[in-house]
Formats: C-alpha cells, structure tokens, sequence
C-alpha cells in the first residue's frame, strides 16, 4: 500500500511540474476602439492543452462601473466572440483550453478606449 501511495504521489509530482512543450510571449498595441488578430507562431497540436495568459495594461484595477480594458476572443468569422474573456487593468487572464479548439476559429483581442493599449499574451502550449 505504501508503495503504491509513493508511486502515485511521484505521478502527481512530475505532472505538476511538467514543462510547457513551448511557449512564447507576443506583445504589440490595440489601437482606439480596435482589435487585433493574434498570428499563433508555431501550429498547435490538436491533442494537446494550449494556455494564454493576457497581461492587462499597466494601472490599478478598474472601480465599480469601469469598463474592462481588454477582451479576448476565440470564435469563427460567423460568430468571432461566443465567449469573451476579460483582462482588468492591472491584472491578467489566464485561460486554458484543447488545442484542437483553434480548427476554424481565431483568437482577436479587442479594446474601447479611446487611446491605443498595449498587449502582452503569453502562449503556452502544454503537453
């Protein structure tokens, strides 16, 4: 029994340190009111999880009734944005999901302010 809970307990272990198969940051600026679609740089795998990371621009979090600096979408041309995900101000997004997800679909990240704001998206793709 103790051996069985060791071997499990050093699975556990080697997937919670398990390093990306690669990742990579892309950063650029939205400009006003605008969007831009995000180039991927390497294909992504169908069998595998991809995870980005979306750094909200610099500045403290917005207060109530503040609108959300950032948004990203993963969607068809038919329907670009079925889910968005927002990243506040000063914070940042994490979402993870099969890489297979991508098939037909784009990811654009988009924002309303009247000034142009920089991006920071991390793209890692686990195994």
């Amino acid at each position: 029994m103790k051996i069985a809970i060791k071997s499990m307990m050093i699975g556990i272990a080697a997937c919670a340190f398990a390093a990306p198969a690669f990742a990579y940051t892309i950063n650029g600026t939205i400009p006003p009111n605008g969007k831009v679609v995000i180039q991927l740089q390497k294909p992504i795998p169908q069998h595998t999880l991809i995870m980005l990371t979306l750094i909200g621009p610099p500045g403290p979090p917005p207060g109530p009734g503040v609108s959300f600096p950032m948004t990203l979408c993963i969607g068809s041309a038919a329907n670009p944005c079925p889910l968005p995900i927002y990243a506040p101000q000063g914070l940042k997004m994490i979402a993870t999901f099969a890489g297979g997800t991508l098939a037909g679909n784009k990811i654009t990240i988009s924002q309303a302010s009247k000034v142009a704001v920089p991006y920071t998206l991390d793209v890692d793709v686990l195994p």
